[in-house]
């Protein structure tokens, strides 16, 4: 069942101002905190343009070799074909 608007505003009220930590993503059971909001923000974002692109690229049928990438967005270990 979906949090509804109400019961989120009041879980946001209810947790601890001081630890320092996201209280919207820590209602979701993710401990960020408020100092590295940027650099997730900024994660989030190249997932999501990855995964935009990796979904063209399977509608135009294109294949691709496998590659694996840290959460930097570096290149990890490729496999030879």
């Amino acid at each position: 069942m979906a949090v509804g608007i109400g019961k989120a505003k009041h879980l946001h009220r209810s947790l601890s101002d001081s630890s320092g930590m996201d209280e919207f993503l820590e209602v979701l059971g993710y401990k960020v905190r408020l100092m590295d909001m940027a650099d997730v923000a900024k994660k989030l974002e190249q997932l999501e343009m990855m995964c935009i692109r990796f979904g063209k690229e399977i509608k135009g049928g294109v294949q691709h070799k496998e590659t694996r990438m840290d959460v930097n967005g570096e290149k990890v270990g490729e496999e030879d074909e």
